[in-house]
């Protein structure tokens, strides 16, 4: 299936939850790449909620993209006790990492998962990759190391999922020659307390030079 979409120039869209199916993911994408050859075809992998560390160099080898969740990164205690049940301590621990793809190399963009998420507010998410918590509920956060910065999180919200999306020539960043679809933000995110990056009012959204939003 994979060797086919090649042929045809399609992307290859791959949800792996475990490392086992990454894993095998990983393999399928790898053998359709030694027989097509290596073009422009940006396959992907989300949810990466468990990932074998050996397998992040290789996705930068191949060129996946690693499409991670952020919304999902914070965990009650709950879910984060039923997860040491299935996975040990070790595992669950290490789940979702991100920060390991950014210094691996690999392109990383920030999924919502909507409509599972909802609503699937891209601050929240920025801000939930930069903490990793329910701000004031350190017992939420798991993967301290893994937490990332808010221009990484800019970064995989905007231009490089435009580039997932084979869209980057015309989105994904404010530059000449681009389509203006852009929000103009009240707060600057980059230098406020990165709990508060979420309620970052937003004051006008912009899509192909026009606006479409502007806050009373």
């Amino acid at each position: 299936m994979f060797k086919r979409s090649h042929e045809l120039g399609m992307s290859v869209h791959v949800h792996a939850i475990g490392d086992g199916a990454l894993a095998f993911a990983l393999d399928a994408m790898e053998k359709a790449l030694s027989q097509t050859g290596h073009g422009d075809y940006r396959d992907a992998v989300t949810h990466l909620q468990v990932v074998d560390l050996a397998d992040i160099p290789r996705m930068a080898n191949l060129g996946i993209i690693a499409v991670n969740d952020p919304h999902w990164f914070d965990m009650d205690p709950d879910y984060f006790n039923l997860m040491v049940s299935v996975l040990g301590q070790d595992r669950a621990e290490n789940q979702m990492p991100m920060k390991s793809f950014f210094d691996a190399g690999v392109v990383v963009t920030s999924a919502s998962d909507y409509p599972v998420v909802n609503p699937a507010y891209p601050l929240a998410g920025m801000q939930k990759g930069e903490i990793r918590q329910i701000p004031g509920h350190p017992e939420t956060l798991h993967g301290a190391k893994e937490r990332v910065t808010v221009e990484q999180m800019i970064e995989a919200t905007t231009l490089n999922e435009a580039y997932q999306m084979k869209c980057d020539d015309r989105i994904g960043s404010i530059t000449v020659g681009k389509e203006a679809d852009l929000v103009v933000l009240g707060t600057d995110i980059t230098a406020c307390a990165p709990e508060n990056i979420q309620d970052a009012p937003v004051l006008a959204t912009m899509i192909g030079g026009d606006l479409v939003y502007v806050h009373e």
